[in-house]
């Protein structure tokens, strides 16, 4: 499934909530480059995964994402030049399940106004530590339901 959508310019919405995912093992780079893409949903199955890397890569459109990762070994620069991010929830991200996070851009920089809702096991009190100095304003909604 890594790099299905690369590249996908006018796309722009994608609901991938009721796909099941639960055998897919590389989904690298899935929607890199999809420049015109607003909003993804990808929140409904199991995803158990070896490397989950460089998901939205340059979507310099992407306002709404919502994520679930049941286990990963390792997460690292899911939103790079991702400039407009408005809203994240990673709610359904096991943070305990995932044996190592990347220091870049799991939380965008240059990211300006955003809610991100996330489980405390994501990242626990680091979350904050992760915001880059040059955004604005940052609503963190706590959520504890997996």
């Amino acid at each position: 499934m890594g790099n299905t959508f690369r590249n996908c310019s006018s796309l722009q919405y994608v609901d991938l909530s009721n796909f099941n995912t639960s055998k897919v093992i590389n989904m690298e780079g899935l929607f890199s480059g999809c420049s015109s893409l607003k909003m993804v949903e990808l929140n409904k199955y199991k995803i158990d995964i070896k490397e989950l890397t460089n998901l939205f890569t340059n979507c310099t459109s992407l306002k709404y994402v919502s994520l679930r990762v049941d286990k990963a070994k390792k997460v690292s620069s899911l939103f790079t030049g991702c400039t407009s991010l408005e809203y994240l929830d990673l709610s359904k991200v096991n943070g305990e399940a995932i044996d190592s996070f990347g220091n870049d851009d799991i939380i965008p920089s240059g990211l300006k106004n955003a809610t991100i809702k996330y489980s405390s096991s994501i990242i626990g009190p680091k979350l904050r530590e992760m915001i880059p100095k040059d955004c604005i304003s940052i609503d963190i909604e706590a959520n504890d339901e997996l």
